[in-house]
């Protein structure tokens, strides 16, 4: 019985080593990568033809897949999922999957001939926006943080819209300053204003009532008086007169763009708190590549 043992063992182990031999290895990493490399291309088929949801669907898995070894095809997938999600109006998404892309490589380009404007300038933005904030692009002397950079966090964006038009600056009383946000300004000059404008007012009618009636002329007995109120109505017109021009010339210096963008990274709490958004339902137009991969095409989601 011994040597029939012995030979049942000696076939197991020849299985095995044949089972891990160089040879069948190959088979095995082909099918993996043939796995990846289908779902890849129907993911490419369906950015195609403007399908952003199954797009998104197909390469979301794929981010953090530890098959992909190619570095291009990783950038390949972040670039395509990032424009999906901007497609779909998932801006909060997109910045997450486009910071993602630029720390892997920081100067990376969108083509210009292949997006739309729109998307380019929006990618460009939040470029400028990682490196302003240290996220990419750290100076050589400086270390880098011990988690690889800030922690992921929601992307606060502030757009100031500001619709004083042009004639309001030369409106009175600090209106100027109170379209710039300049609230201190505005209030100093308001009240300057206010005084010079009673000044001005009280000294006129003052002046009136010493009038002898019927005529332009102040009695003698009033001419002291008179002098008097007129160099208060002199002052409370200048006072008024100056604070005005104060007010337009420091109003049109210190205006404003007519739309500002001011941009933050607030630290999530806990993974809980990721918000996942979704398309709104409803009609939604938007912009995408035309057909044939060229030019800028308007789609629909329904």
């Amino acid at each position: 019985m011994r040597p029939r043992h012995a030979w049942v063992a000696a076939a197991l182990a020849a299985a095995v080593a044949l089972l891990d031999a160089p040879s069948s290895r190959p088979a095995r990493a082909q099918t993996v990568t043939s796995d990846v490399a289908q779902r890849l291309e129907q993911a490419n088929e369906a950015f195609r033809f403007q399908n952003f949801e199954r797009t998104i669907q197909l390469l979301e898995p794929l981010v953090d897949d530890a098959r992909i070894q190619d570095p291009r095809m990783r950038l390949t997938i972040l670039e395509r999922l990032g424009a999906s999600q901007w497609f779909l109006g998932l801006y909060g998404s997109a910045r997450r999957t486009f910071t993602a892309l630029l720390r892997i490589e920081p100067n990376y380009p969108l083509d210009k001939l292949y997006y739309p404007p729109e998307l380019v300038r929006f990618f460009d933005e939040h470029r400028q926006f990682l490196k302003d904030e240290g996220v990419i692009g750290r100076p050589p002397d400086v270390p880098p943080d011990p988690d690889n950079g800030p922690p992921a966090g929601r992307l606060v964006r502030t757009v100031t819209l500001r619709r004083a038009p042009l004639i309001a600056y030369f409106a009175p009383f600090g209106v100027g300053q109170f379209a710039n946000d300049d609230r201190t300004t505005g209030t100093v000059v308001a009240v300057l204003q206010g005084i010079g404008l009673a000044v001005n007012v009280a000294s006129y009618f003052g002046l009136q009532a010493n009038l002898i009636p019927g005529t332009n002329q102040v009695s003698d007995r009033d001419q002291g008086q008179a002098s008097l109120l007129e160099g208060l109505w002199w002052g409370g017109t200048a006072v008024f007169v100056g604070a005005w021009g104060y007010s337009i010339v420091d109003g049109l210096t210190n205006r404003p763009p007519a739309r500002s963008v001011e941009e933050r990274l607030e630290p999530f709490e806990s993974p809980d708190e990721v918000p996942r958004e979704l398309p709104a339902p409803g009609v939604t137009l938007r912009l995408m590549p035309g057909p044939g991969d060229l030019g800028l095409g308007v789609g629909a989601t329904f």
